[in-house]
């Protein structure tokens, strides 16, 4: 059940915005990344796996590589210039289709729908390399830990695991005073088929004492969220849109945000209510935003039945789980595994989770 769940978020992810769900980037939600932007950060975060290969003369081969979670391929694509083969696996067909589409290397890199809890498609000791980053923190350790225990499994002798793992999530604390925001639209009132969307355009005012961002000091993200509610104020779909807040926004300062709405699973006049919230989605203390209603009109859609009842699935609003593993259950899981770490290390950039980084072989 639970990976049913897990798939069908991350089947969203593909299908509505695939690109940031891998890299998410605030200023390129909305599918505002470029392809050649993206891509280019895989290449570099491949040429540091590299030096480190280099460096420790691991692996031994480089015949397979393994990308674990591979989205769209962004991490693939720069590993079949290293490897004779890769092959790319995730849980979600929509990121296995839109990585097929992104291909350049044509045979020599394969993808594959992976959505057992474990990597049974493959045999013991089959890839030269496996490679996982910012893959496993969206996962529940009841199963990251197994899909760990798994690598070991897969690696070759000689093999390397490269992998990354959040070791301790980081929170952000908010003052419970001197945060206030004011919300304006640009039209009070949407309509749109039902499952179908729509793009509201909101203009954010810091009117309190703080700068917000998560680049000043202290760090204050924060974030437009939008509710779909009933007229009589029922809240149907709670932090059904929610989007961070790009850059800095000192106070007096207006920032222009599009949000993608998307309908309820139903036709009729529904209550759009929009605010700002600090980045752990808590509302401004003291009141400190007053939510901008839209109402909205959801039509009859012009698809068929089976295409109306898919679409107005759309109303569940995927969700991008965070979870944190220890190092040391880490170091433990993939020694009982019969893996041998050979650097596992930790850090802690400034406002963000402590990550572990891992490096075994067999």
């Amino acid at each position: 059940m639970y990976l049913q769940t897990l798939q069908r978020n991350w089947e969203k992810f593909g299908r509505e915005d695939p690109l940031w769900a891998i890299a998410t980037v605030p200023e390129k939600f909305n599918n505002k990344w470029e392809p050649d932007e993206f891509f280019a950060t895989g290449r570099r975060k491949v040429a540091l796996l590299e030096k480190w290969m280099d460096a420790n003369g691991l692996p031994r081969s480089r015949r397979l590589a393994l990308d674990f979670g591979c989205g769209v391929g962004r991490l693939t694509q720069s590993l079949a210039s290293l490897f004779e083969r890769c092959v790319g696996v995730d849980i979600a067909q929509s990121m296995i289709d839109q990585a097929r589409r992104f291909n350049r290397h044509g045979a020599k890199c394969t993808y594959v729908l992976n959505d057992f809890p474990d990597l049974r498609r493959f045999k013991s000791g089959t890839f030269d390399l496996i490679y996982t980053e910012h893959v496993l923190q969206h996962i529940h350790p009841r199963v990251s830990l197994g899909y760990v225990r798994e690598f070991v499994r897969v690696l070759a002798p000689g093999g390397l695991l490269a992998f990354q793992a959040p070791c301790k999530l980081h929170r952000f604390e908010f003052p419970n005073t001197g945060l206030k925001a004011e919300v304006r639209v640009s039209a009070p009132f949407v309509s749109m088929e039902e499952g179908g969307r729509a793009a509201i355009s909101v203009r954010v005012k810091n009117t309190g004492d703080h700068v917000w961002g998560k680049t000043v000091e202290p760090p204050l993200p924060m974030r437009v969220v939008v509710h779909w509610c009933t007229p009589d104020g029922q809240v149907l779909h709670p932090f059904h849109c929610s989007q961070t807040i790009p850059g800095e926004l000192l106070p007096g300062q207006e920032a222009d945000i599009d949000i993608p709405l998307r309908s309820p699973a139903t036709c009729g006049r529904f209550l759009a209510v929009i605010e700002v919230v600090d980045f752990n989605e808590k509302p401004l203390p003291d009141g400190g935003c007053t939510p901008v209603v839209v109402e909205a009109a959801i039509e009859p859609s012009s698809e068929t039945r089976e295409n109306r009842a898919k679409a107005g699935s759309e109303a569940d609003r995927p969700v991008m789980e965070m979870h944190a593993l220890p190092m040391d259950v880490v170091v433990r899981t993939i020694e009982q595994a019969g893996g041998k770490v050979v650097e596992a290390r930790s850090n802690s950039p400034r406002n963000c989770h402590t990550q572990g980084w891992y490096y075994v072989t067999r």
